[in-house]
């Protein structure tokens, strides 16, 4: 071993306690960065792969009802390569011990087992015994949820007939990767389930002998990949129009693929965003240390040249202290990053349904961590030693020249500096002749009280959009829907039910939004004047009235579409003559979940050609458990219900698996903080008392006790870092806006909210990082052996 590298061991043994806390700041940088970014790659590959082997479609027509032929003759539009027709209804289950009706939705399979579009994967059991009837194939999470096996038997309400069906087989598809309620947000896997059923059992089951009002379809690659497949999806309009098509809907909106695309889009923007953060502080912080070691060592290098060691060599040298620190961090970084990935991808099965994501192994993604953590670990160390290896031999020789003296600017100041005391003068003349130094501290303060914000604006955010939802827009206990629209005598029925006290109709009208080039499928809900169980608001909570004419929609909507306030959009609907209607938009609103079209329940009637038609009953009932049981009993007897949501717990499953999720988050990222600001306090300090031993030897020698100078020290730390953490509050809110447009869709549309709770927390938070990190700084002064710092070169 040579000689610089037998100094470089030294080295490092001398500043091990340094280097281990800058590691440890890489370490969890890279670890968020393989992590997160691994996960992604998980989800990805057992999503491809899902989707190959179930032959997932392209596009999905629901259609009124139309012949099975005229259907299949789609495969001759240039641009689709082939159709499957198929028979969907929302469905009703009748479950032993449970009070409510369950929803649900069945799709028809082919009788004979075969490869299709949307095909499923069976977990257990069997597929459709030959000229069965009768049988059903259930959706795993139901099943487990429900307890059903291949052999149990199950109640199903089909076009109004009660039938007992066999459960042969338990299955997934790819169709339905996320699998929630229409109109639900979160998956409860008890409270929806998709229920399979043999084709010629279903025709005639629901009356559809060579009819159809399903269809999906595989685009051509060619399509595909030109993104010409709106022109196909207007020729399938055309040609099915006559058959009423409701919609027609690219694998991009379908439900299931868009919530989790949409999740996968977060994950791959916060894989690049925290990595950013904690390197960026490790390059930092690097750079102090660097700077501090080579000026220590000025003579040390000028010897050396004079031994005839050349600028490379010790330039070389020098890096290598980067290269440590950088493989070090890397690769434990690359282990905790390993860790993370298989604890997400455990979270992420018990929202995701595949029939195999596993965590595997990247070696590309290793390679790319590493070399981005020495590649930052080799940029923090390039400043600090690139002024002291270009020294001349002679320079290099002598101690570096002390920093200028001389009065801070704020001694201009007279009265208010002699009122500040001597530690604090000491203090503020330290922190600005040290600008760097005192700028890198702020900066890794700011980063890391970003972060704490981050961390609960998320969780904040979550809540409000829950609490915004349930408890000022939907005010319901109870929403049933139906598959036909009803006259308006259901609300009288509805009146009668046990324990109700109140029932608002509302009235749903589906189609499509045309403004220019612009289309957009969605539906204008119809409420009554006046309405209490579902009121419009804006984002601060203002109610919005409903216009007695034309429309009030949601503002991000009105943007997809660009049309304003005042203007009018086209409206062509999916049922009746589908005649188009210009409708004025008469104001917009903020909508936390969904783009929600409102329109006055009888404008929106007239509109359709109808007379009081109801589509959905919100009902405000009592809490008394016999009257919810009858209730319940009454709605199974309702042979036109297609689903029933109870809003309290539909509030509870968001809360849990929202909230839940994100409080467990909030955590991990407050540790990761603690982590930046430990790492750039016990650096800076630790550089400092070293740099600065014969100071604190001379106030040891003038009587001050080891605990008045650690005031000193704390003193510093707190005016840099709290600094840092308030201007790191506005930071941290700009980095939430930023995530939380990345997360919002069609589906829900998540806020920027931070509690004024969280402000003042993340402020405390910082605060006692300080006082932690000070308990090891003052640990440092009390062990310095000040004697030997005092004692006189020869």
């Amino acid at each position: 071993m040579n000689v610089l590298n037998r100094k470089l061991l030294r080295d490092i043994r001398g500043s091990k306690g340094l280097l281990l806390t800058i590691t440890l700041i890489i370490a969890v940088g890279t670890g968020c960065f393989v992590g997160m970014l691994a996960t992604y790659d998980n989800l990805e590959t057992a999503l491809v792969s899902y989707y190959a082997r179930c032959r997932m479609a392209d596009f999905w027509v629901d259609l009124k009802k139309a012949p099975e032929t005229e259907v299949e003759r789609l495969a001759e539009i240039p641009g689709i390569s082939e159709v499957r027709t198929r028979i969907s209804f929302p469905v009703v289950a009748d479950l032993p011990g449970v009070d409510r009706p369950v929803s649900g939705l069945a799709v028809s399979l082919p009788t004979v087992h075969r490869a299709v579009i949307n095909d499923i994967v069976l977990e257990s059991g069997s597929y459709f015994t030959a000229g069965g009837r009768e049988e059903v194939i259930v959706s795993k999470k139901f099943a487990e949820a429900r307890g059903l096996r291949p052999g149990s038997d199950i109640h199903l309400v089909l076009n109004g007939q009660k039938k007992k069906l066999r459960v042969m087989g338990i299955a997934i598809s790819s169709e339905h990767v996320y699998l929630a309620a229409p109109g639900s947000m979160m998956s409860e896997p008890g409270d929806y389930g998709v229920f399979y059923l043999d084709r010629e059992f279903a025709e005639d089951v629901f009356g559809f002998h060579g009819a159809c009002n399903n269809a999906v379809g595989i685009l051509t690659p060619r399509s595909k990949s030109s993104g010409a497949d709106g022109m196909v999806f207007e020729e399938v309009n055309r040609r099915l129009g006559p058959y009423g098509v409701f919609a027609v809907t690219p694998r991009r909106r379908q439900f299931s693929n868009l919530t989790l695309r949409a999740e996968m889009g977060g994950l791959k923007t916060t894989a690049t965003a925290l990595p950013l953060i904690f390197l960026s502080v490790a390059a930092l912080v690097l750079n102090v240390l660097m700077t501090r070691l080579a000026e220590h060592q000025r003579v040390v290098v000028g010897t050396l040249k004079a031994l005839g060691y050349g600028n490379r060599s010790l330039f070389g040298h020098f890096l290598k202290f980067g290269l440590v620190v950088g493989v070090g961090g890397g690769l434990a970084g690359c282990i905790l990053g390993q860790a993370i990935a298989d604890l997400m991808i455990g979270l992420y099965r018990t929202f995701f349904e595949f029939p195999d994501l596993t965590s595997r192994f990247y070696p590309c993604l290793i390679s790319a961590a590493l070399l981005i953590s020495v590649t930052f670990a080799v940029l923090g160390t390039l400043r600090g030693v690139k002024r002291v290896v270009e020294l001349s031999p002679a320079e290099a020789m002598h101690e570096s020249m002390p920093e200028k003296g001389g009065r801070v600017f704020l001694e201009r100041w007279g009265e208010f500096w002699k009122r500040l005391g001597f530690w604090w003068q000491i203090v503020l003349r330290t922190l600005l002749r040290n600008r760097m130094r005192t700028a890198i501290g702020v900066i890794a303060a700011l980063l890391g009280s970003s972060l704490v914000l981050l961390a609960f604006g998320l969780s904040d955010s979550m809540t409000h959009m829950v609490d915004f939802q349930f408890e000022k827009v939907l005010l319901s206990d109870y929403n049933l829907t139906f598959k036909d629209p009803l006259d308006f005598g259901a609300v009288y029925e509805a009146r009668a039910l046990p324990g109700v006290n109140r029932v608002e109709p509302v009235f749903s009208f589906s189609g499509t939004f045309i403004n220019g080039n612009r289309k957009k499928k969605g539906a204008i809900t119809g409420l009554i004047s006046g309405a209490t169980l579902n009121i419009p608001r804006s984002a601060d909570g203002t109610v919005v009235r409903v216009p007695p004419t034309g429309l009030l929609m949601s503002a991000r909507l009105a943007e997809q579409l660009g049309v304003a306030a005042g203007e009018k959009v086209t409206f062509i609907p999916v049922r009746g003559t589908r005649r188009p209607r210009s409708l004025p938009v008469v104001s917009t609103v903020e909508s936390m979940i969904g783009l929600s079209v409102y329109a006055d329940y009888g404008y929106l009637n007239r509109l359709a050609g109808e007379t009081a038609s109801v589509t959905e009953l919100q009902i405000k009932g009592l809490r008394n458990q016999e009257d919810q049981k009858d209730f319940f009993r009454q709605l199974k007897k309702l042979p036109r219900l297609q689903s029933l949501t109870v809003i309290a717990e539909v509030k509870e499953v968001l809360r849990r698996q929202m909230t839940g999720s994100m409080q467990a988050m909030t955590t991990i990222m407050i540790l990761f903080a603690g982590v930046i600001f430990f790492g750039s306090i016990l650096n800076g300090s630790l550089i400092a008392i070293a740099e600065r031993r014969r100071e604190i030897a001379t106030f040891r020698v003038l009587g001050y006790r080891p605990s008045e100078i650690g005031g000193m020290f704390i003193r510093e730390n707190l005016m840099m870092n709290m600094l840092g953490a308030i201007l790191g509050l506005p930071f941290g809110y700009w980095m939430l806006k930023g995530l939380s447009r990345q997360y919002t869709n069609d589906i829900f549309m998540m806020p920027a909210v931070v509690s004024p709770s969280a402000w003042g927390w993340t402020v405390v938070l910082a605060l006692v990082f300080v006082l932690v990190s000070h308990h090891f700084v003052q640990r440092a002064i009390n062990r310095l052996r000040w004697q030997d710092a005092l004692a006189m070169k020869e």
